[in-house]
């Protein structure tokens, strides 16, 4: 076989699985590779690569080994649009790790994680497809210790009757010996090999090629396809994908907003004028007063439709630049010639295109940014945060008591809070170095709101342009419920929690 093409054709992006998924509509499509690392760093972005490689194909579950992923690499650097993330990272040693994408419209269950690190190393995923239950499992094998992969996932593999198993074995199929112990392995588990008669691996050391990269189907599964493909920029390894004839029906993604354009203002304004607000001038308590106006302006969103719009996943714009292209395919070139003519010579200028793609890469996704953020406004900046999914829908709760951090900072210099329930209305200052409060009026808070050009929400889900919108009719109420907590000398609890979220300066 020779050597310029037996790892099959090379992937560039997305756009190479479009024909081939042709007429896949509906079924499950599948993936492997082993990325050699997608741990994002400075000088490596196999995780940019990849995420071209997905948005957009069609593949349901894709499974990577060698992650090299620790507790340190947070999953939000791992994201692909369009996939959730399952990881079982090695522990104590470097390298190795698994890890699975799962598309977003498939539900999901994490059933077993491998803890035989440097020996055998797997993640196994139950996925509910309409009726039907299949076990995805992603392995690693590092020393291609086919037994203990047998020993460790027996016991699992006998609870499901649906399996499929995406993996680097390191077993090389080419050697007879192996294939006969691999073959009666899979024979004892139910299981059926699934490769493409061609090499899965280059070593570069040696110059020769294995089959280690392969899929394992129950003998029930009905096998669709299988195909594999090559990524220079990314693994030595083949890209193994393929179908199985199983519906998926995925899921389009869809998120809901506020549409205050559309709010119904007469409802609002009927709604007000009927509203009790006897109960804010009956108490001193500003907890009280404030869930008070929690309840009205709960109340007055329900007159604010809620619309819906669907999320496209995308790539980002920078992958698609020219100049990106063009890095890509000389590289892929380069690699072409070297495999074909593996000289020295071919293999340096292999490398240096490689390192420069890397670097074109790195400096268009810094400047696609930079420009991104740096014409925004608030109000656009803040949008596209939620976007990007930096902003989460949970409220989680604050891992500090908010009440003893605030008695502690006001008990530290009483004089500049100043003392509890004096009246605000006295006039002047009784002496230079003390601090007081005065009552506020409508002018203050308009002045204030005109001030205010962000877009943000709270954690109550109020936003300001709601807020605009109905003041002038409840604000006698607002201004009493203000003075109040400066008479008090009491903050709200619910206005000591804040959701927190850095964004770097433009060019930092």
């Amino acid at each position: 076989m020779s050597l310029d093409d037996n790892l099959g054709p090379i992937i560039n992006d997305a756009h190479f699985f479009k024909p081939l998924f042709e007429g896949l509509s509906g079924k499950l499509t599948y993936g492997h590779l082993n990325c050699q690392s997608i741990r994002p760093s400075r000088f490596n972005n196999k995780i940019d690569e990849l995420r071209s490689l997905l948005v957009g194909s069609g593949i349901s579950i894709f499974g990577v080994t060698e992650s090299w992923l620790n507790s340190a690499v947070s999953s939000k650097s791992l994201v692909v649009p369009g996939y959730k993330l399952v990881r079982s990272d090695r522990v104590g040693r470097v390298g190795g790790g698994v890890c699975l994408y799962i598309g977003s419209g498939i539900p999901y269950k994490v059933v077993f994680r491998s803890n035989n690190f440097g020996v055998c190393e797997s993640v196994c995923v139950e996925l509910n497809i309409g009726a039907l239950v299949l076990l995805v499992a992603v392995v690693y094998l590092p020393h291609g210790d086919v037994q203990s992969f047998c020993d460790v996932h027996e016991s699992l593999f006998d609870r499901f009757s649906n399996i499929i198993v995406l993996g680097d074995f390191n077993c090389n199929l080419f050697v007879s010996s192996n294939s006969v112990s691999m073959r009666g392995l899979c024979r004892s588990l139910g299981l059926t090999i699934v490769h493409n008669m061609k090499p899965t691996h280059y070593d570069l050391a040696h110059n020769s090629t294995s089959l280690i990269d392969f899929c394992l189907t129950s003998d029930n599964l009905s096998l669709g396809f299988s195909s594999q493909g090559r990524c220079p920029g990314i693994s030595h390894h083949a890209f193994v994908f393929g179908s199985l004839n199983l519906p998926v029906f995925s899921e389009e993604r869809f998120i809901e907003y506020r549409n205050f354009g559309r709010a119904d203002c007469l409802g609002i304004l009927n709604f007000i004028s009927d509203f009790d607000f006897n109960p804010l001038y009956s108490t001193s308590d500003v907890n009280c007063q404030l869930s008070l106006f929690d309840l009205l302006f709960n109340a007055l969103l329900s007159f604010v439709p809620v619309s819906v719009r669907k999320v496209n996943p995308r790539n980002d714009a920078w992958l698609e630049s020219d100049v990106v292209k063009s890095a890509r395919m000389f590289r892929d070139l380069a690699y072409f010639e070297w495999r074909k003519r593996p000289m020295e010579g071919n293999r340096k200028i292999y490398c240096m295109y490689r390192n420069r793609c890397k670097a074109v890469m790195r400096n268009e996704r810094r400047k696609y940014y930079n420009d991104f953020f740096g014409r925004m406004n608030n109000n656009q900046l803040w949008k596209s945060l939620k976007s990007f999914g930096v902003l989460g829908s949970d409220n989680e709760a604050p891992p500090i008591d908010v009440n003893a951090a605030n008695h502690y900072f006001s008990s530290g210099n009483p004089g500049f809070v100043g003392e509890r329930g004096q009246s605000l209305y006295s006039e002047g200052h009784v002496g230079d170095d003390v601090f007081r409060f005065y009552c506020i009026f409508y002018s203050d808070v308009v002045r204030s709101l005109n001030k205010v050009k962000s877009g943000a929400v709270g954690v109550d889900g109020v936003p300001v342009k709601f807020f605009k919108l109905i003041f002038p009719y409840i604000s006698c109420h607002f201004l009493h419920f203000v003075n109040s907590i400066f008479m008090t000398s009491t903050f709200p609890r619910a206005w000591k929690v804040a959701r927190i979220v850095p964004v770097p300066k433009t060019g930092e």
